[in-house]
């Protein structure tokens, strides 16, 4: 049964999931490359085609304004409408970076604020005498110079005048070639890896606390340890929250309390006595924890160096995956494993585990056997 809604599981492991992503991230990214694609290649013929039809900037920057018709491109326009009404994606996170002005429009590229100038102040634009003047045709000796079709002297289009000069207050043009950024990208170039992962990170839900993986023991035994961290393994009294009739919610190794998450891998006499031998093997003071969670915050907290905490951290992992596969093996009466066996069980899969994954590890087993920390 499942424990978990499937948009969980697809959150990044930061926000508490497996960081398995969503198809619809993934596809709406793919489709916003095609933006990347248009902006970076200004000669190529299909852009040319789409400028004919749509305008210099491809029908981009219309802010929450749906796109008429039903083409292909149309779609890819309606892609980012959707994405800059919801929030997810502003559409003046494409820019254009200026630096010698010699390829970016004046009026018609998206280089400065939110929006082409000509949206911005479309007075100024129909004034102006060359339409297609470029950045760097207003910037001369260090100064924005302007042609217009008639004075200027008062009323609402000196005032935005005005507003433009404040606007490019701060605009300095260098001898660097324009280009263009996506700002979602920490290196400003396009990604749809990165990209896809932030519309993630906007669509899906956030858990309740983030996914902790370890490098050195296998996919499945980290998957296991999420699992335990957020209190979804099916153990006799989750299945039994559930709405599961069965027979008994008591702990099948001990039978003494109902079997919950914090009973079975930490207060029932196995447990208790799989982690005293554990503690003493690593030769540290027994832990007083409540919760198996406040196991992996200790290890946070413990000194020593990176290595040392990662050993720890491996052996921890391999005890609760020991102590679940005993549990299974009593509750379906495989008997596979003695109880006897549990700690040399884990001693084992625990230097398997780190030996190959870990380099930094001695590979010794007979320091191992007395003391892994030791080893180090």
């Amino acid at each position: 049964m499942a424990g978990l809604k499937w948009e969980n599981v697809m959150t990044s492991n930061e926000r508490g999931g497996l960081g398995i992503g969503s198809l619809v991230s993934f596809n709406l990214a793919l489709i916003l490359k095609w933006k990347c694609r248009f902006f970076q290649g200004p000669r190529l013929l299909w852009v040319q085609l789409i400028k004919a039809f749509y305008g210099e900037s491809g029908g981009f920057f219309r802010g929450c304004c749906p796109v008429p018709g039903e083409s292909p491109w149309a779609r890819v326009l309606d892609v980012g409408v959707k994405l800059h009404s919801s929030g997810v994606i502003p559409e003046d996170t494409w820019k254009r970076c200026v630096g010698n002005g010699r390829e970016t429009r004046f009026w018609d590229d998206c280089w400065v604020g939110h929006r082409p100038l000509r949206m911005v102040f479309p007075r100024l634009g129909i004034l102006d005498a060359n339409q297609n003047c470029l950045v760097a045709d207003r910037w001369v000796d260090g100064a924005w110079r302007w042609q217009w079709q008639r004075s200027i002297l008062g009323g609402r289009t000196f005032a935005s005048l005005q507003d433009l000069m404040l606007l490019l207050g701060d605009v300095r043009l260098t001898d660097c070639r324009d280009g263009w950024k996506w700002e979602i990208a920490s290196d400003g170039v396009f990604s749809v890896a990165e990209t896809r992962r932030w519309i993630d990170d906007h669509i899906l839900p956030e858990g309740v606390i983030s996914t902790r993986w370890c490098k050195v023991v296998p996919r499945k035994m980290n998957i296991f340890i999420w699992k335990l961290r957020l209190n979804i393994l099916p153990t006799r009294f989750n299945l039994s929250g559930r709405g599961l009739d069965i027979p008994s919610i008591m702990c099948p190794l001990c039978g003494s309390e109902p079997e919950t998450v914090d009973h079975l891998f930490w207060r029932c006499g196995v447990a208790r006595d799989i982690w005293v031998a554990m503690f003493r093997w690593l030769q540290l003071p027994p832990g007083n924890f409540d919760h198996p969670s406040e196991v992996f915050d200790w290890i946070d907290d413990s000194r020593g160096s990176s290595n040392r905490r990662l050993v720890i951290e491996a052996v921890v992992c391999s005890a609760f995956w020991m102590i679940w596969r005993f549990r299974n093996d009593v509750v379906h009466e495989s008997r596979k494993m003695r109880k006897e066996m549990l700690v040399d069980f884990i001693k084992d899969f625990a230097f398997v585990w780190i030996s190959n994954r870990c380099k930094k590890v001695p590979n010794n087993w007979n320091l191992w056997f007395f003391c892994p920390l030791n080893a180090l």
